[in-house]
């Protein structure tokens, strides 16, 4: 299956490479065809793309990308922490543009019992008619 049938909106697809991203970053070699697929997606998007970190458009492959991430930052902590503050901007983004595109759906009342209290496990009735 294509990654990007398993995540729905574009804040889970950078969501994704942001976590593929980190996790080549600290020694997880896989993900690298799911990487590909992302990125192409993401950056054929001018709005996302804009915000897209640099080293996403400059590498093209996780292996490309390790060899920026390593000299770029020795230890761990460091590149986890470059990452996120890269993807924070476009990870804003999305997160206000998907609260933006959903309708208000209210939810449906709690049912309540005659003396309005919220059903629960501890006082549900033993009989509808309490």
């Amino acid at each position: 299956m294509n990654i990007l049938d398993e995540l729905e909106s574009d804040y889970q697809k950078a969501e994704c490479l942001q976590n593929l991203l980190v996790a080549r970053a600290t020694g997880d070699p896989s993900g690298s065809g799911d990487y590909q697929v992302l990125r192409k997606y993401l950056i054929s998007k001018p709005a996302v793309k804009e915000k897209l970190p640099n080293f996403v458009i400059t590498n093209r492959d996780l292996s490309q990308f390790w060899q920026f991430i390593k000299y770029k930052h020795s230890t761990y902590t460091d590149r986890k922490n470059f990452i996120w503050s890269e993807f924070c901007p476009l990870l804003e983004s999305l997160e206000t543009s998907n609260n933006e595109d959903k309708t208000f759906k209210p939810i449906a009342p709690i049912e309540t019992k005659q003396n309005n209290e919220p059903f629960s496990p501890w006082n549900y009735p033993t009989s509808l008619n309490t």
